[in-house]
Order: structure tokens, then C-alpha cells, then sequence
């Protein structure tokens, strides 16, 4: 079976992807082009997102640069979050 999702998000809004299967593909469009000193990431299992993520999403797979990524509590004041 072959699924596709588009998802419209607003510019500077996070996202983000998990797997529900072995062979996937994503990818996305951007308003421009990438940059790594813009670049923000946040821990995808803190508790104060509140995401359920399902039980496919294995800390073990992570890559990485995932795994470091700090709670939305310890990002700068610039990146704020209410949850």
C-alpha cells in the first residue's frame, strides 16, 4: 500500500515525522534554503509536548543528533514554548 500525506505547516512552526513502517520515504518542500545556524531541534519524547507517539517510536532507532537534542524548557528565550 502506498500512502502520501501533505500537510501544509506555517513558516518557522515545528514538525515533526515518525515511521509507521520500515520502507518510508519523506520529504518536504521549504519556503528556502536550508540553514544549519537557523536550525532548531527539540527532545521528540519530553512529556511537556505531550505528543503520543506510538509504540513503534523506538529510542534505539534514533539517530544521533536526535538523541542530543535538548527539552523545549532548555532552548534559549528566542524559542518559547507554552504548553
Amino acid at each position: 500500500m502506498n500512502l502520501l500525506a501533505r500537510v501544509r505547516l506555517p513558516a518557522g512552526s515545528g514538525h515533526a515525522f515518525c515511521a509507521l513502517v520500515p520502507e518510508c520515504l519523506v520529504s518536504y518542500k521549504a519556503t528556502n534554503y536550508y540553514s544549519y545556524l537557523n536550525d532548531a531541534r527539540v527532545r521528540w519524547d519530553d512529556p511537556a509536548i505531550g505528543i503520543e507517539w506510538p509504540s513503534i517510536a523506538d529510542p534505539e532507532t534514533l539517530s544521533a543528533e536526535d538523541k542530543m537534542q535538548p527539552l523545549p524548557a532548555e532552548l534559549p528565550a528566542h524559542f518559547t514554548f507554552e504548553g
